[in-house]
């Protein structure tokens, strides 16, 4: 018995196969790491809106890590200029 083929579905295509991988940027300033992640469209040049950012703070104090993650404008659009991401207002 010769296995039946089906080629009626339609292809599934993820939202992060449109996403190249992201750009991101990190400084350590007195223990204190904080490390931006840009999330775009391909195409999508640093000076255009249409950065999704995040903002990733950790804090060590007595061994112990903390790690904040907050997004520009307090959401996850893709509404950003990645060269502004110091001065974006930063919340969860």
């Amino acid at each position: 018995m010769k296995p039946t083929i089906r080629d009626d579905h339609p292809i599934v295509t993820l939202f992060n196969d449109e996403l190249p991988a992201p750009l991101t940027e990190a400084t350590t300033v007195g223990g204190v790491v904080t490390t931006f992640v840009g999330h775009s469209f391909l195409g999508t040049k640093t000076t255009d809106k249409g950065w999704r950012i995040a903002k990733i703070v950790e804090t060590t104090v007595g061994g112990v890590v903390t790690t904040v993650t907050e997004y520009a404008d307090g959401d996850r659009e893709f509404d950003n200029v990645w060269d502004d991401r110091a001065t974006l207002r930063y919340s969860r």
